[in-house]
């Protein structure tokens, strides 16, 4: 595929690298794209994403810019005042914006980026986890300065509970699942992730190398769909774009079958950050107009890809290693000249340190 595809009656993403530079977050390690020669899967090139601004994600992206421009937003509709994003902790801007607080829920690293984001600017973020989430999460949270609040059993319950704060409490609420077509929250969320597609586009246009796939772990579908969306509209190259969901939440490829969102049951996934039951609409619309293809793979089989990208020296979990189980699921065959990328979207968990210290052991042994 070499033609570039617009998608229609979408709002386009801006360029993010503005914000970013301005926060004093510009380029960084995680903009390097790794390339290896593999047996049986051919060309592959590992974009790093487990150090995004020290934060051990991807999600980086996203919340710390959501933050920014929601920020400009608040200035702009309350104040009157159009002040960019490296002027607003100067002047009459820092103190109109004390007393703001924001609001999310998450699993762990939406909570990370959106507190970070908070923490920059002085103001304050309070995080609704679910119960079932790492407790290492809360203490990190914490210790950025946020308010940590425990509620649920499921991310869904943590996020209800967060709405319901947002709304009674006059708070900034970001989500990065959005049901509202004109949610700015998840907008700005997915135009923070658009920068990794970018940092890739300049990497192929240096080497004059594109890939014929890509493929891009999802939950909720918000990374997946920015991605794909950056790719159609802004890529020389079009390649295939895979959408890799666990076999046990694939609530993007049910709702492309029945064209229109649907929740999916199933039992928890040890793809954490992937484990998401109902899409979020916003991402859903996109992907839908960006001829994607999706994959749901097996807990079996992302932690087969935690061991193995631990053997060439990246350790993730399960949810970081999904992109790389469905390569493994699709295999190399299609192609004696395919050239796929996957993302590596987070550090390692608690859950998979066992399989990193067995394959340290081998190495040593």
């Amino acid at each position: 595929m070499n033609n570039i595809i617009k998608t229609v009656g979408l709002k386009p993403f801006q360029r993010s690298d503005e914000i970013f530079s301005s926060l004093g977050l510009g380029k960084d390690s995680s903009s390097l794209l790794h390339r290896f020669s593999l047996v049986d899967l051919g060309y592959v090139m590992i974009k790093d994403e487990r150090d995004r601004f020290g934060l051990g994600s991807f999600k980086a992206l996203g919340g710390v810019y959501a933050v920014a421009k929601s920020l400009e937003d608040y200035l702009q509709s309350k104040h009157n005042l159009r002040v960019p994003v490296r002027d607003i902790l100067t002047g009459e801007a820092a103190s109109l914006i004390k007393s703001i607080t924001f609001v999310c829920a998450s699993a762990g690293n939406h909570g990370l980026a959106v507190a970070t984001g908070a923490a920059l600017f002085g103001v304050c973020a309070r995080i609704y986890l679910p119960f079932s989430t790492p407790q290492h999460f809360a203490e990190r949270l914490i210790k950025i300065g946020a308010e940590v609040i425990i509620e649920g059993q499921t991310y869904e319950n943590a996020m209800f509970a967060a709405r319901a704060d947002a709304s009674t409490t006059e708070s900034i609420y970001l989500s990065d699942s959005s049901s509202d077509l004109n949610d700015r929250g998840s907008y700005y969320i997915m135009e923070g992730y658009t920068r990794i597609a970018h940092e890739l586009a300049v990497s192929f246009r240096k080497t004059g190398v594109w890939p014929t796939d890509i493929f891009i772990q999802a939950g909720v579908g918000g990374l997946a769909a920015a991605i794909s969306q950056n790719i159609r509209n802004t890529w020389d190259e079009q390649p295939k774009i895979y959408i890799v969901e666990p076999d046990s939440a694939a609530c993007l490829a049910q709702s492309a079958i029945v064209k229109r969102a649907v929740s999916v049951d199933g039992p928890p996934s040890n793809m954490h950050r992937l484990d998401c039951k109902e899409p979020s609409v916003s991402a859903l619309q996109r992907l839908n107009q960006c001829n994607v293809e999706y994959i749901s793979v097996t807990d079996e089989e992302a932690t087969d890809a935690v061991f193995s990208l631990s053997k060439i020296g990246f350790r993730t979990s399960a949810s970081g290693a999904a992109g790389f189980a469905g390569l493994r699921q699709v295999g190399g065959g299609r192609s004696l000249n395919r050239r796929s990328v996957i993302l590596l979207t987070e550090q390692e968990d608690l859950h998979h340190q066992f399989i990193h210290e067995e394959v340290k052991a081998d190495v040593e042994a």
